[in-house]
C-alpha cells in the first residue's frame, strides 16, 4: 500500500508542495512507515505534518467518559465537549490530565489504554497549529 502511495505522490510531484499533511488513525503500523515514505519522497522535514484524525481522538475521549457510570448523560456530554474544545485549542496535555483523572476503579485498565494512546500520539494532535496553517484536521469523513 505504501509503495502505491509513494508512486502516486511522486507522480504528483509532491516535493513541489508547500505543506504536506499525513492524516491517519493511531495504528502504529501506519506511523512506523510514514517517516520512511517522507524520506523516500525526498520531502523536507519543515514541509511535513502528521495528524491523528480529529474525530478519532474525540471518539477515544468519549470511550473514556463512558466509564463513569455515575455521570448523567448531560455530564458526559459536557465532559466530551470540554475535551473536544481543549483538543482544538492545542491543549492535549489537559485532555491527558482529564482522562487520567477518570482512571480509577474497575474500569481503570480500559481508560489507561486511552490515556496511553493520547500520551503516545500527542505530537500528532496539533490541531490548533494545523488550523492556523489552514490544513485539515480530519480525513474529510470526519
Amino acid at each position: 500500500m505504501f509503495a502505491l502511495l509513494r508512486s502516486y505522490l511522486q507522480r504528483l510531484e509532491i516535493t513541489q508542495a508547500d505543506q504536506v499533511l499525513f492524516i491517519a488513525d493511531g495504528a502504529p503500523w501506519i506511523w512506523k512507515r510514514v517517516p520512511l515514505l517522507v524520506q523516500a519522497l525526498g520531502l523536507a522535514v519543515e514541509q511535513v505534518h502528521s495528524s491523528s484524525t480529529f474525530i478519532m481522538r474525540c471518539n477515544t475521549s468519549a470511550k473514556s467518559r463512558h466509564s463513569r457510570k455515575d455521570w448523567s448523560a448531560k455530564a458526559r456530554a459536557r465532559w466530551r465537549t470540554q475535551q473536544r474544545r481543549l483538543l482544538l485549542q492545542g491543549q492535549v496535555e489537559q485532555v491527558i490530565i482529564a482522562v487520567r483523572d477518570l482512571c480509577r476503579g474497575r474500569n481503570s485498565k480500559a481508560i489507561r489504554k486511552h490515556r496511553e494512546y493520547f500520551i503516545k500520539n500527542q505530537s500528532r494532535m496539533a490541531y490548533a497549529q494545523l488550523m492556523a496553517l489552514k490544513l485539515p484536521i480530519g480525513s474529510g469523513g470526519d
